[in-house]
């Protein structure tokens, strides 16, 4: 549903993931299309103030997320409730942030306890928040990095801890733009698949700044709460793709190993490749059946059209530019027909 701001109404507008974005407040982390008075918009977050409907979604009757679990939740630090009869939805997480969710009109209130900061919220709106109600709206969504190599779009998939933001941030130091983090909605469009866009940085792990950089002290942490760094997108240490580009490739992270020969690239049939899609599929199981069916058709027809390819990085710090090396030279071979 497209949403207009009211007459005196100041919002700063972006746009991530394929959606129009509406705050009361700037969101760190994104580029504003520009504060103005009033515009479109498909989704808006309340920071500052107090959306009418938020009392009623703090009253009313609760239970958890089809697809989530007590023991789940208990891994990840977060519980996911129905509220309202699936009027509204609550993230909650262990340390006091807090995000209420209204499906009918598309918007969403943040809320957190000190020491807690903005920038914290923001963590998780860019994340797991926008990831999620980005797919409750119909998209499909990846869970991968995915970068430019030419004109086209490479994408990043693997387990937590594989390497996939560490791969994006070497590939961005080599020139190649980044076109989203973390976050990879797809969309069919004129017969191929096309990525879209999402915020101008990445997110790393002090070991990863480390072996990008020699030391931590090169980047900025993103919150004086977080353990990670900012790898900012703005043209100095990398740069940003604005535009949806066509999906060239998809590179599947393994487990870190030591042998050479682990980071030679190995391509997958039609059904390894298809599980392994749904595997990484972004929050696909707090989705409904049917959107679980639309889903798996997409992956389907993307595991069929789009070659994926099995790597596996090394420890080594010498093995990240092996890995760069390798995900450049059968990209451009894929996009000459080699």
């Amino acid at each position: 549903m497209t949403q207009t701001a009211e007459s005196g109404e100041r919002l700063f507008h972006y746009s991530i993931y394929g959606v129009r974005l509406a705050s009361d407040t700037p969101i760190p982390g994104l580029t504003p299309n520009g504060g103005r008075l009033d515009g479109d918009f498909d989704i808006r977050a309340y920071f500052l103030s107090s959306p009418k409907w938020l009392p009623n979604a703090m009253r009313a009757g609760a239970r958890r997320w089809v697809g989530t679990s007590q023991e789940n939740e208990s891994l990840n630090g977060r519980s996911i409730w129905e509220i309202g009869g699936g009027e509204f939805i609550a993230f909650n997480y262990s340390h006091g942030m807090r995000c209420f969710v209204n499906i009918a009109e598309w918007e969403l209130w943040m809320g957190w306890p000190a020491p807690l900061v903005i920038e914290d919220a923001a963590l998780y709106l860019l994340g797991p928040i926008l990831g999620f109600l980005v797919a409750l709206r119909g998209s499909t969504v990846l869970h991968a990095s995915v970068v430019c190599v030419g004109d086209f779009a490479v994408a990043l998939v693997g387990p937590g801890g594989a390497g996939k933001s560490t791969t994006a941030a070497a590939l961005a130091l080599r020139g190649h733009p980044v076109l989203t983090e973390d976050v990879a909605p797809i969309i069919a469009r004129a017969g191929s698949f096309y990525v879209l866009p999402g915020y101008p940085a990445i997110r790393l792990w002090d070991a990863s700044v480390v072996s990008l950089f020699g030391t931590t002290d090169s980047l900025e942490r993103l919150s004086p709460n977080g353990s990670k760094r900012l790898f900012p997108l703005d043209g100095k240490l990398g740069h940003f793709m604005l535009s949806p580009r066509p999906l060239r490739a998809i590179y599947l992270l393994g487990e870190r190993g030591e042998a050479p020969s682990m980071s030679m690239l190995q391509a997958i049939g039609h059904r390894d490749g298809l599980f392994a899609l749904l595997a990484n599929s972004y929050a696909s199981y707090l989705l409904g059946a049917r959107a679980r069916v639309e889903e798996f058709k997409t992956y389907s027809t993307l595991a069929a059209t789009v070659p994926i390819r099995r790597v596996a990085p090394l420890t080594a710090p010498e093995g990240i530019d092996a890995l760069v090396d390798a995900i450049v030279s059968d990209c451009l071979n894929l996009a000459t027909g080699l």
